[in-house]
């Protein structure tokens, strides 16, 4: 199958670059290996967002009303000391998944992922994903996102990556560890 922009993952990031390209008229793909969307954010025993009700809008100012008009306003999601915006991880699911349905553009796929990033003159034209009963979906796309949690894209694919945080003297911030902690790390498939 084909697409014009492909976007691997659904959690906070790969929801939001979908919604914003369906605005933009674009055809898409979202292909997230879990049943959820929203990755950390709504998958979380009690999710709670960092900051006040004052941090900048955007697609989050969009699900933050959207969050205030299901609970009742700004006082009715402030209710924990953490944070001043809470709520039930499905009702947070729930807002995406209306959103990407909301757009005849988006189709998402659960329970696939990437296995084999199709290659051509070093640009990615596609990927092969893949479920827990071994059936494969090759899909090819114009432009292609990596937006799961771990990279997933980028290490099937080759090409140089860094991860891990950088040492005080490489950032320069006084935050750092003192010591690069870049170790390599193999990611275990979760069963869903």
């Amino acid at each position: 199958m084909e697409t014009e922009i492909l976007i691997v993952g659904g959690g906070t990031s790969g929801v939001c670059a979908a919604l914003q390209a369906a605005r933009q008229g674009r055809a898409v793909i979202v292909v997230e290996e879990s049943p959820w969307l929203g990755g950390m954010l709504t998958a979380a025993g009690v999710s709670a967002t960092d900051g006040n009700h004052h941090l900048p809008s955007g697609i989050w100012g969009e699900f933050r009303q959207a969050l205030y008009d299901r609970y009742g306003g700004p006082d009715a999601v402030k209710t924990g000391w953490v944070s001043h915006t809470l709520f039930e991880p499905r009702v947070g699911h729930d807002i995406f998944q209306k959103w990407l349905q909301s757009y005849d553009s988006v189709t998402v796929y659960h329970g696939y992922w990437p296995v084999k990033v199709l290659k051509a003159n070093h640009k990615v034209k596609g990927i092969i994903f893949q479920n827990a009963y071994q059936d494969q979906l090759e899909i090819q796309a114009l432009l292609s996102i990596d937006a799961t949690e771990y990279g997933d894209v980028l290490e099937l694919s080759g090409c140089r990556f860094d991860y891990g945080r950088e040492s005080r003297s490489q950032s320069g911030e006084a935050e750092a560890p003192e010591k690069s902690d870049r170790t390599g790390w193999r990611r275990l498939r979760p069963s869903w």
